[in-house]
């Protein structure tokens, strides 16, 4: 998760800083507009590592109790997500055009934080070994 996130930022990172650059030569150099797309199918690739981890973790670190609550939470956070998406992010590319870019490296260095201090690592534990770790995580 946070590798894919790690790459996604700088992928994001440099797309804002040649949108900038583009917007200020007044898009008069092609091949900028070129390496801004390269940099989308980049940063596309390095988000499709990260989507089909979101539901899978959440199965995994959940008690089995609370698995149907936890995948509905998920779902709607994401379909609330893609909602935001669709109807915010071409008002705000609109107004305040490539520096929108940067609200969305902040939420994604924000993510990696989350991720890194507040994710319970389970590498290396076993499915016997994960509920009763977990548990003492979530006080359970």
């Amino acid at each position: 998760m946070l590798g894919s996130l790690g790459l996604m930022l700088v992928t994001f990172v440099i797309w804002t800083i040649l949108s900038a650059i583009n917007e200020q030569t007044h898009h008069e150099n092609k091949s900028l507009g070129r390496g801004i797309v390269a940099v989308m199918y980049f940063h596309s690739g390095f988000y499709h590592m990260l989507s089909p981890i979101g539901n899978t973790y959440i199965m995994e670190v959940v008690p089995y109790t609370l698995r149907g609550k936890a995948a509905l939470v998920y779902s709607v956070s994401s379909q609330a997500w893609v909602l935001f998406n669709n109807y915010v992010n071409n008002l705000g590319l609109d107004s305040i055009s490539w520096k929108y870019y940067i609200v969305f490296c902040v939420f994604l260095f924000l993510h990696m934080v989350v991720i890194y201090f507040f994710f319970p690592e389970t590498k290396g534990l076993g499915l016997k070994k994960l509920p009763r770790y977990l548990g003492k995580i979530f006080l359970i």
